[in-house]
């Protein structure tokens, strides 16, 4: 989620290197071990690489991508049809792009019109943009740094060179504190300071909005919340929430929490799930989504890698990794930032933001552009207009007095 700038050096099909591409805005020629180290994983020959149907009762069979695309669409409209939208629970990725996630949303709210829709396990209750107006260069430009707690130098590892550079190289005083400091205490000790920067791991959000609270009182505050999960930040940018659409709109009406919509669906509550992307962000609750599958009548995958989770789908469509995708990822700081294709595609469907403007066509949706990644990004820059502003490589940043 720090959007470190890499080029992918292959052979043979194969991803065998990450290598750094300077960005002094983000990484200042940095990566951490963590990310240089983590291409295996897309090396994986097991791949989804057939639409396939299988029913509850019945034999599953490879299937043409158009006829996978009209029985998810078949299956979602009995649902609709039969108890609403509501019965529906959409799960994204942070590991999608920002084009993919922006069709989600717009395909959970708009044409399901199922307000249970998410990227992650956990409710952010109180989310806003405020909470990452602070960008990475930024951060030596502050007369004092806060940073609550080991985890966002864990979750950012090249942070901490940031840190160090500011400290050591432009003088700038750092203080790491405890992830559960005291607000009142933290601005008795370190308050006072011109622009102060306050720094924390999204787990621990809470805390530190009610720091930077406290030190406002005495001067400018800033935050930076290092998120999870490669695009994490263009997830929450874009709707992928419960509790807020694309821009940092509040949803009305609100709908349930990743966890609760698997918890739904084990009850029965929730009849068809509709999931894009890697589960990497369900780990912690896979026991629930593996039964949240099981359980329910309709369950939609468009997955690039087969697991438990792809053999329960009753419609399984392959999807792509990253490093086969063209499209953007927005950073922590809402660095807008484009990825291009590394390695030919290992299956020859569609791309995501095609096979869901056809998903949305076949229930009904009129008035969706074409599903050419490129033409996702403009439709995408004209309803979230930080986007436009931001460009490629530019800040998202939300006005004073915005929604958020």
């Amino acid at each position: 989620s720090y959007g470190c700038n890499i080029n992918i050096d292959s052979r043979d099909f194969e991803v065998r290197r990450f290598a750094s591409r300077d960005n002094p805005q983000v990484d200042d020629l940095w990566l951490c071990d963590r990310g240089r180290y983590s291409f295996p994983r897309l090396n994986s020959t097991e791949r989804v690489r057939r639409p396939a149907l299988r029913p509850r009762q019945g034999e599953p069979r490879e299937v043409p991508l158009g006829e996978a695309i009209a029985a998810a669409a078949k299956e979602l409209r009995s649902v609709i049809d039969s108890s609403g939208g509501a019965a529906v629970g959409v799960l994204g990725s942070p590991e999608s792009t920002n084009e993919e996630l922006f069709l989600l949303e717009r395909l959970a709210r708009k044409v399901i019109g199922t307000p249970h829709l998410d990227h992650q396990l956990e409710p952010f209750a109180g989310l806003s943009a405020e909470e990452h107006e602070l960008g990475i260069a930024e951060i030596e430009d502050c007369d004092t740094v806060i940073v609550l707690g080991t985890e966002p130098e864990h979750e950012a590892p090249v942070l901490t060179l940031r840190l160090y550079k500011a400290e050591h190289k432009r003088g700038r005083a750092v203080h790491r504190l405890a992830a559960d400091a005291e607000a009142d205490a933290v601005a008795r000790e370190h308050g006072g300071a011109v622009l102060t920067g306050v720094i924390a791991d999204e787990s621990n959000r809470a805390n530190a909005a009610k720091v930077a609270a406290a030190l406002a009182r005495r001067g400018a505050v800033k935050r930076m919340t290092v998120t999870r999960g490669m695009n994490g930040r263009g997830a929450k940018d874009l709707g992928v929430l419960p509790n807020v659409t694309a821009g940092y709109h509040r949803a009305e009406p609100a709908g349930m929490s990743g966890r609760d919509i698997l918890a739904a669906a084990e009850r029965g509550e929730i009849r068809a799930l509709v999931l894009l992307g890697s589960t990497t962000g369900y780990h912690d609750a896979w026991d629930s989504l593996a039964r949240a599958a099981a359980r329910a009548e309709s369950v939609i995958v468009i997955g690039a890698q087969p697991s438990e989770l792809t053999a329960a789908a009753t419609v399984l469509i392959p999807g792509h990794t990253i490093v086969e995708k063209i499209g953007s990822v927005t950073n922590l700081e809402g660095r807008v930032q484009r990825v291009r294709p590394a390695l030919p595609p290992a299956t020859q469907t569609l791309t995501e933001t095609r096979v869901l403007t056809a998903l949305a066509a076949e229930l009904g949706a009129t008035d969706w552009a074409s599903g050419d990644p490129m033409s996702v990004n403009r439709a995408l820059r004209e309803v979230v207009p930080a986007y436009a502003a931001a460009g490629n490589g530019g800040r998202a940043l939300w006005p004073a007095g915005s929604p958020a």
